[in-house]
């Protein structure tokens, strides 16, 4: 009898290691599962076309993602990333005071750097730029679908 009762309760201590143990297995999958999801997610857009600005502080870039493709701006340095409207083509003006763009078709908008609501600027074309600029020694390019500044002393920096 207590031999019986001995193996039951072992029985049972074995039924529980095994169940806790499959749910340990089953909620570290959905974790990493999750946290695989999450990451392609935030990965889920192709920047291109980095320009710098005349001065070479900014850089503009166009960037294709899950909510369409936008111009975006930041500082030389990879700071200040912001979106600043739907854009397919977009250059500096002369004093790179601002951004000419368009969306695909000859109507071109003008847009403050700061972020300043878009103004028609009337039709053109306005041609792609390259795929790299340099500036001062320092070399903007894409990399895997990101920008990459590269530095006159020939050291790289992810920017996006």
């Amino acid at each position: 009898m207590r031999r019986a009762m001995a193996w039951s309760a072992v029985g049972a201590a074995y039924t529980l290691l095994i169940g806790f143990m499959v749910v340990l297995v089953v909620a570290l999958t959905a974790a990493i599962a999750d946290g695989w999801a999450l990451r392609q997610a935030a990965e889920r857009h192709e920047d291109g076309s980095p320009r710098f600005s005349p001065d070479g502080s900014q850089i503009a870039w166009i960037r294709h993602d899950d909510s369409g493709t936008q111009l975006w701006v930041m500082e030389a340095d990879g700071s200040g990333q912001q979106p600043l409207g739907p854009a397919a083509r977009f250059r500096w003006t002369r004093g790179g005071a601002a951004l000419l763009f368009s969306r695909g078709g000859p109507r071109v908008f003008v847009v403050q750097p700061e972020g300043s609501p878009p103004v028609a600027a009337g039709r053109a074309q306005l041609a792609s730029p390259a795929p790299r600029d340099r500036r001062g020694g320092r070399v903007v390019f894409v990399r895997g679908h990101r920008l990459v500044l590269r530095l006159p002393d020939g050291s790289e920096r992810a920017l996006t």
